[in-house]
Parts: C-alpha cells; sequence; structure tokens
C-alpha cells in the first residue's frame, strides 16, 4: 500500500479533494462578501472621500459606533500607506 506523509495514498487523494472544495467554499464567499461591500459602498476615485447622496447616510453613519472606532486606525493606517496624493 503507498504512503504520501502519514496516510494512505487514498486517504491523501482524499484530504487534498476535500482541501480543494474548502478553498472554493472560502473563496466564492470572499467573493459574495465583496460584491455585497461594493453594492453598499462602490469604489470611488483614488484617495477620495466618498460621495453620499443628500437624502442618503453613508456607511459610517449606519454602523455601530464601536465596530468604526475598532476599524478606524487600521484604515486609516492602509491609507496613509496607500495614497500618495489628495483628492482635488
Amino acid at each position: 500500500m503507498a504512503v504520501i506523509g502519514n496516510v494512505a495514498a487514498s486517504r491523501y487523494h482524499e484530504l487534498v479533494a476535500s482541501s480543494l472544495r474548502q478553498v472554493e467554499v472560502q473563496s466564492g464567499a470572499q467573493w459574495s462578501l465583496g460584491d455585497a461591500a461594493l453594492e453598499i459602498e462602490p469604489m470611488r476615485e483614488w484617495g477620495c472621500h466618498p460621495r453620499v447622496p443628500e437624502d442618503g447616510q453613508s456607511v459610517e453613519e449606519g454602523a455601530d459606533p464601536a465596530v468604526i472606532a475598532a476599524i478606524r486606525p487600521v484604515i486609516e493606517h492602509m491609507a496613509e500607506a496607500h495614497n500618495s496624493h489628495a483628492c482635488q
């Protein structure tokens, strides 16, 4: 009986197939989350602040203040690291 690592070759192939299915599911979930996020807050010009309709509400206004406070430092760090020019 062939052995790969510490398992039989047949078990190895089962584990690889299962892992590939899990990666496919995870990848699909990430794309779905990204699509939902873009529907909520579409992308804008590089480094620019979102334009919220006068009768609308920004994502930040609709979110839990504790969540915004927790993620704001990360967002600001990313913006500083990646935006080298100001919005006109």
